[in-house]
């Protein structure tokens, strides 16, 4: 359980109500909000906030028109601006997580988990109807209040980690200019909201980060790897997967060894002989 400091979220957040992604086009400027997850009066605010305004886990300063001033900004969301993180924001986009599924998975963690504007949507160039949706993840507050992964360098490093340890989220939310639209789907009853106070903050180390990158050094060095059987890999459509001694013939899938769910489609194959 959560000890020490109180359970504050920080967001970056902009005041004004949108009402469609082409008004949420135009909102860059930002200021910092705090929110009590201790005050019951905390998750209607921010289930309406998911559903009206552009918001962020970035923390940016800087670049503010006259206009953002008069209203309290304090940031515009650009690299440039970029002065940290208050927690991992994650978009499943394509159904390869439910959003029960994602209820569950994150349930030890203190989280934000809300759909976006295209959840049940049929898509059909990205897998006809699924749950669409976001899952916020806030940091413990530092003691000085400051954000996480402050600088250039930190914020590249830290996002590059995101990209590998969640593959099957939308990469494109993984920037250091990042914004988040609310739901402005057509349908307001698609729109779900659940807030969990109960579990712990989610944590990123220095030392998570850099173990990664060794991790993907070996990765890209190694040849004639070795695979046990039960070893899982993605199948060509990312969805299906199957674990390596169930594969009796050869199979296309992603490669286990390198960041081949980048791609636009599987590279490797899974193939047995006699040896196995």
């Amino acid at each position: 359980m959560n000890m020490g400091m109180g359970k504050i979220i920080k967001l970056s957040v902009n005041p004004t109500k949108v009402k469609s992604k082409d008004d949420g086009n135009n909102i860059t400027e930002f200021k910092v909000q705090e929110f009590d997850l201790d005050d019951p009066s905390t998750e209607s605010v921010l289930k309406e906030l998911c559903r009206s305004n552009v918001h962020s886990t970035n923390h940016f300063v800087g670049g503010v028109t006259n206009n953002g001033k008069k209203l309290g900004l304090t940031g515009h969301a650009r690299n440039a601006s970029y002065r940290g993180v208050w927690g991992i924001a994650i978009d499943y986009d394509d159904g390869d997580i439910s959003l029960k599924e994602a209820i569950e998975i994150y349930k030890p963690y203190i989280n934000i988990i809300y759909s976006s504007s295209g959840h049940r949507q049929d898509k059909p160039d990205h897998n006809g109807v699924q749950d669409r949706f976001r899952v916020i993840l806030p940091f413990k507050p530092q003691a000085d209040g400051s954000a996480y992964y402050n600088g250039e360098t930190a914020g590249i490093n830290f996002y590059d980690y995101l990209k590998g340890r969640f593959p099957q989220a939308d990469k494109k939310v993984f920037g250091r200019h990042m914004k988040l639209y609310p739901f402005v789907g057509t349908d307001p009853n698609f729109y779900e909201f659940y807030l969990n106070t109960d579990g712990d903050w989610f944590e990123v180390t220095t030392e998570d980060i850099e173990s990664a990158k060794v991790i993907d050094q070996v990765r890209s060095q190694r040849r004639n790897s070795t695979f046990r059987t039960d070893d899982v890999v993605i199948l060509p459509d990312r969805r299906s997967r199957k674990f390596i001694g169930d594969i009796a013939e050869k199979q296309p899938c992603f490669c286990l060894f390198c960041n081949d769910l980048d791609s636009k489609s599987a590279s490797a194959f899974v193939d047995t002989n006699d040896h196995g």
